[in-house]
């Protein structure tokens, strides 16, 4: 399944810690187009050939944190291409050059490109201000014709407070096609979170693919970008996580920041598709490591639901916690439905649930 998710953090290990990007070689089996600059709310389109049979595609920004990923297969005749929406708030795309980094383990290719402002800055309007702000500044060198009687100096205009320029008009959340079994409840948080770049579509052709499957890999790098906690320096242990893997991190800063610890014999089963219990799980333990939150009666919260004591021990406080804080509901008004296998809509809602708490 194709994969995307972008923000502040560092997402996807291509290459060791260790290892600057300048320091790359061409690769015969990976190539990436030259890329134009860009500005903040502008498309980025990334397109190269491969020989390879996934590649993995990364964009680092000025600060070496990856604002964007994804893992595209390439197509017969070897051409791959992935396209993103630079953000438009100043804190996520910061003027600079930006890496891109494409292909798989050392298998690599890279190329660099300018953000720059898109309109004019704060800067350009304070250089002009100095001056004097509309009053007559005092000359800094004598006169050349002199001045019998100095002319009182009026009392200065109050320069206009400096205003930071608006950013530009942001791009407009993308408009699936798919979400129609889905529009009465996760249609705002998707588009919400495509156009903060958190999820994206499936395919080129428009579809998110709302009730599809979420696999555990999956659903942690949403998590860990959403939350702000990638950690380019951690390290994971798990056996069934390579680096190298475009989800390597994302485990490995969860394992760091204690939202994982697996599945049991040192597996973390990155492409088993995650149980509704799975993600409240990691859910609970994000909102104690950043909020701190608790939960104040768990057999209280979990009463109403005729399915309670299907819900796996180790996930009974973490579903009380969510249904306290009004980010995971039932199924319906009388099950929670812990096994099932949560879609691409849920992981969506329950993901701007918690980005929208106070």
């Amino acid at each position: 399944m194709k994969a995307k998710f972008f923000r502040t953090a560092a997402m996807v290990a291509l290459l060791s810690a260790s290892l600057p990007f300048n320091v790359l070689a061409a690769n015969a089996n990976i190539t990436v187009n030259d890329v134009a600059g860009a500005k903040p709310g502008e498309n980025v389109n990334i397109q190269g050939t491969s020989s390879l049979p996934d590649v993995v595609v990364k964009v680092v920004k000025p600060d070496n944190t990856v604002l964007y990923f994804d893992v595209v297969k390439p197509s017969p005749d070897g051409k791959y291409s992935t396209m993103f929406t630079m953000p438009t708030e100043a804190s996520n795309a910061p003027i600079g050059e930006y890496t891109i980094v494409a292909g798989s383990g050392s298998d690599v290719a890279t190329d660099k490109f300018t953000v720059s402002n898109a309109g004019n800055g704060s800067n350009d309007r304070s250089s002009n201000d100095r001056g004097g702000g509309g009053g007559t500044p005092a000359p800094s060198t004598t006169p050349t014709v002199p001045v019998p009687k100095p002319t009182p100096v009026p009392t200065p205009t109050p320069a206009p407070t400096p205003t930071v320029p608006a950013n530009p008009s942001p791009e407009p959340a993308p408009s699936f096609r798919d979400l129609g079994p889905v529009v009465s409840w996760a249609k705002e948080a998707i588009e919400h979170l495509a156009q903060k770049g958190i999820v994206h579509g499936v395919d080129a052709s428009g579809s998110f693919a709302p009730l599809k499957q979420v696999t555990r890999a999956e659903f942690i790098a949403m998590l860990v970008n959403a939350m702000g906690m990638m950690d380019e320096k951690a390290s994971a242990s798990f056996k069934d996580v390579k680096k190298g893997e475009w989800y390597y991190q994302a485990v490995a800063s969860a394992t760091a920041n204690k939202l994982v610890s697996g599945i049991g014999k040192n597996q973390f089963a990155p492409k088993k598709p995650i149980t509704r219990e799975e993600m409240a799980a990691m859910m609970a333990n994000a909102l104690k490591v950043t909020k701190g939150k608790k939960v104040a009666d768990v057999n209280g919260k979990l009463a109403k639901f005729k399915d309670k004591n299907n819900v796996a021990p180790y996930a009974k406080e973490a579903v009380a916690l969510l249904l306290q804080e009004d980010i995971v509901h039932g199924t319906t008004a009388a099950t929670f439905s812990p096994k099932n296998k949560a879609s691409r809509a849920e992981a969506a809602v329950v993901i701007k649930n918690v980005l929208d708490m106070k």
